[in-house]
């Protein structure tokens, strides 16, 4: 009876140490994502696009002309900035093997598609951070998707010379930041 009290003493010893372990793990794991909506993204492998806009960033832009708009469904005129040099600027593309890794395109009302690196850098793409041909007084002409209102702000992926019909490419609006992922690691962002 008292090996069998021993035994019990001993393994129930072990579980409450396991779970004192868990519960500690859990802890840090609060922590350290609190900590992590707090820090702004600065890594060499995400571009927070809202941070670069406040720091003045985004003022030298070009016009830049899609002759079929897969959002807006027409001809549009953006002032926007070449996403390449952005990239080129702001991250470590250069030392990357761009058949490995994606591009996630992260939205502020938590949309995040992704392509290929290599598919993205094989198109010239811009960061529109204006609509030329928005309403008087206003920077973005209003979305129309599926008869509700969406907004474009702050920036739309446009690109030159590509058919709105080629779901490879992605055209995301209301976009807020860029990630470059390895592509094994891009479902967790989805």
């Amino acid at each position: 009876m008292r090996k069998f009290q021993n035994k019990f003493f001993v393994l129930l010893s072990i579980l409450t140490l396991g779970c004192q372990q868990k519960t500690k793990q859990k802890e840090s794991a609060a922590t350290a994502t609190s900590l992590s909506d707090l820090t702004p993204i600065s890594d060499s492998l995400t571009i927070d696009l809202v941070a670069l806009q406040k720091q003045g960033e985004f003022k030298k832009t070009k016009v830049v002309i899609v002759k079929e708009d897969p959002v807006y469904h027409s001809k549009k005129r953006y002032n926007a900035i070449s996403l390449l040099q952005l990239l080129d600027t702001y991250s470590k593309i250069k030392q990357l093997q761009t058949d490995k890794y994606q591009i996630v395109f992260e939205c502020e009302d938590g949309y995040k598609p992704m392509m290929p690196l290599q598919k993205f850098l094989s198109v010239k793409s811009f960061l529109a951070v204006s609509d030329v041909d928005a309403p008087e007084g206003e920077s973005w002409s209003k979305i129309i998707k599926d008869g509700r209102e969406m907004k474009a702000a702050p920036f739309y992926l446009i690109y030159e010379g590509t058919s709105p019909t080629d779901t490879d490419f992605k055209w995301p609006y209301n976009l807020i930041r860029i990630h470059l992922v390895p592509t094994i690691e891009n479902s967790s962002l989805i």
